[in-house]
């Protein structure tokens, strides 16, 4: 776990992919369960499709944030998130 961050230097190739595959997001992320990684990956798309500015991981909690000066939203369950797309 030491090199984690050396990850995003791996080419497709050392993978046992074709070299056309793109790793440009290749993250190892020992800290989070494996729920908490998909919900981590469901909420960065979010972020991106409704022009949040943040979405962080702290302590086990997903924070995502509209503008530096919005509350911060915490989600621990993709129903938050659910919950959160209807209100946009």
């Amino acid at each position: 776990m030491a090199v984690r961050r050396e990850v995003s230097n791996l080419q497709a190739t050392q993978l046992g992919f074709e070299s056309q595959v793109i790793l440009n997001s290749l993250n190892i992320l020992d800290h989070l369960t494996p729920r908490l990684q998909e919900l981590l990956r469901e909420s960065k798309k979010f972020k991106e499709a409704n022009n949040f500015n943040c979405c962080r991981v702290r302590k086990g909690m997903i924070f995502l944030r509209k503008s530096e000066a919005s509350e911060v939203i915490k989600l621990n369950k993709i129903e938050h998130l659910t919950a959160l797309q209807k209100d946009e």
